[in-house]
């Protein structure tokens, strides 16, 4: 299903559903007798907790920090996670089993209804179910916590702010803010299940240290060897690449349908490309995206025309995209799922962004650098308008030149010490 058809069903759909849902828990609690009361101040522990993440693959990432804080709250609590099949991969590379991932399936409406009662039955024979929501203000992730019977639900409430109206639903309420990274955010959430009821905002705390509790996924030998075989496999034949000198540069030139505005233009990344395969003849530049992106891939790199282009778009799994961020030099990205995925590696990543904020979303990681030119539109999407603009011309992508690029690239490559005198 198109993200746009997603928010659409969200709003219109998901906002009157929660209004109703809410009316319905107010009703049953004046008319239905006697409820269970928890003391102000009394501590629940629960058995279970889930974890509701469904759109975004790059931002399960980021709650790697808030996923090691449960295990430390409540270390005897099962975890179980909430989320698309895109997400699978990478929360099994992030530890999880597939028998604690419940997957939702948004190809349609149809499929998203009878997946969406599947696990809510599977959801409803927890026993001690907790729920954290990751998703802000989405009304839908909102519904299904309600639902799975999940006594404690953390979430992300509007308070006095307009919009983003998910009714009265929530337990454990957190302010959503702009003004602090995301991953710290979402560990918020995590500590405010440990809140007593009628502290509101909950989780008033410092910001925890996030870049130190990232996600790190280390390099292997064995698939480092494998990722550079099938690179030379690439190769044309009379073209030989020693390990020891070649320097593998990764652009991934596309971003996920979600917000097309984020995407630097494809030529761009054509001048790029060419220009650091002239400043060195030990120069690979390996072009990566998903398998819906991988014809226009193939168009770059026939643009490019050198034979020391290697096109992976398609052709990896996440796990060997991984092992791929763990041998190369370098990696030029448009805000996406790989910005994030390559900040579990030691990978020096330069990442373009435009109509949104690096201070929010930006990836997690030491090496990490962005380009942002912050012109006085931008943000222009964010999770109060559904990561949706009216703008038809982003020039806060178009206003980022290939020579600034460039510059960066050939700088973070002498930091690494990679470019040497080449």
């Amino acid at each position: 299903m198109h993200p746009n058809r997603m928010r659409i069903l969200d709003r219109w759909v998901g906002r009157p559903l929660c209004g109703i849902v809410s009316g319905w828990t107010v009703a049953a609690r004046l008319f239905g007798g006697r409820r269970q009361h928890r003391e102000p101040g009394s501590a629940e522990q629960p058995s279970a907790i889930l974890f509701i993440m469904l759109a975004e693959i790059g931002a399960l990432v980021l709650t790697a920090p808030a996923l090691r804080r449960a295990r430390e709250r409540f270390p005897d609590a099962r975890l179980l996670f909430l989320t698309f099949p895109a997400g699978v991969e990478m929360l099994e590379l992030m530890g999880f089993e597939r028998g604690q991932i419940i997957v939702i399936d948004p190809a349609g409406v149809p499929t998203l209804m009878r997946s969406s009662f599947a696990a809510l039955r599977r959801l409803r024979r927890e026993s001690g179910l907790a729920s954290v929501n990751f998703e802000v203000y989405s009304r839908f992730s909102t519904l299904m916590a309600f639902l799975s019977r999940a006594r404690l639900r953390a979430g992300y409430h509007r308070f006095h702010e307009e919009g983003g109206y998910q009714g009265n639903l929530i337990t454990q309420r957190v302010v959503y803010s702009p003004h602090h990274h995301m991953a710290s955010s979402y560990v918020a959430l995590v500590e405010a299940l440990s809140d007593p009821p009628g502290r509101e905002p909950c989780a008033k705390l410092p910001a925890a240290d996030v870049l130190a509790l990232r996600l790190r996924l280390p390099a292997d030998a064995d698939r480092s060897a494998g990722i550079w075989a099938a690179i030379r496999r690439r190769l044309s034949p009379d073209i030989d690449i020693e390990t020891e000198r070649a320097k593998l540069i990764i652009l991934n030139c596309n971003a996920s349908d979600l917000v097309p505005l984020r995407r630097w233009p494809q030529e761009r990344y054509v001048g790029l490309a060419r220009r650091l395969l002239a400043c060195s003849p030990h120069h690979v530049v390996v072009l990566t995206g998903s398998p819906a992106e991988a014809p226009d891939v193939a168009a770059m790199a026939r643009r490019i025309s050198d034979a020391r282009v290697v096109d992976l778009a398609g052709a990896t799994s996440l796990r060997e995209l991984i092992d791929l961020y763990n041998v190369a030099s370098l990696m030029v990205t448009n805000d996406s799922g790989p910005a994030h995925f390559a900040s579990t590696t030691e990978l020096p990543t330069l990442v373009l962004y435009g109509p949104e904020t690096p201070r929010i979303f930006g990836p997690l990681g030491p090496r990490q650098e962005v380009v942002y030119l912050a012109p006085l539109c931008s943000p222009c999407v964010s999770v109060y308008n559904q990561k949706r603009s009216t703008c038809t011309l982003n020039r806060c992508m178009l206003d980022i030149s290939v020579d600034l690029v460039f510059d960066r690239c050939r700088r973070m490559l002498e930091r690494s010490d990679q470019c040497g005198a080449d």
